[in-house]
């Protein structure tokens, strides 16, 4: 069985501003930043659930070498994204979005 992936916006917005912060860093690495989540995005959409919860409902994949990690929910066939936000950042961040999403699916 294959999940369908889908990024929240808050997601989205969290690539945009990584990839902008590595590209920065040097060029090409915002790219091999990408790279590197599509195969974690890749993974999810066959095995989903091979990852634990951090918290009920939430499940996360570091995305190495990076130190970024993707927070996700799974609901039916569904990934949803919920963040995909640095390793020291604020637990606070994702816990937030954890709560908004949820709240907005049921």
């Amino acid at each position: 069985m294959s999940w369908t992936v889908k990024l929240t916006s808050n997601a989205e917005a969290d690539l945009e501003l990584s990839h902008d912060y590595y590209e920065r860093q040097g060029a090409g690495l915002g790219l091999r930043f990408l790279t590197a989540v599509r195969h974690s995005l890749d993974i999810l959409e066959e095995l989903p659930t091979i990852f634990g919860e951090i918290l009920p409902g939430v499940r996360f994949q570091v995305v190495e070498p990076f130190q970024q990690v993707v927070y996700y929910v799974v609901l039916g066939d569904t990934v949803h994204v919920i963040g995909v936000i640095h390793a020291k950042r604020d637990p606070n961040i994702w816990k937030m979005r954890r709560k908004t999403f949820l709240n907005q699916a049921e």
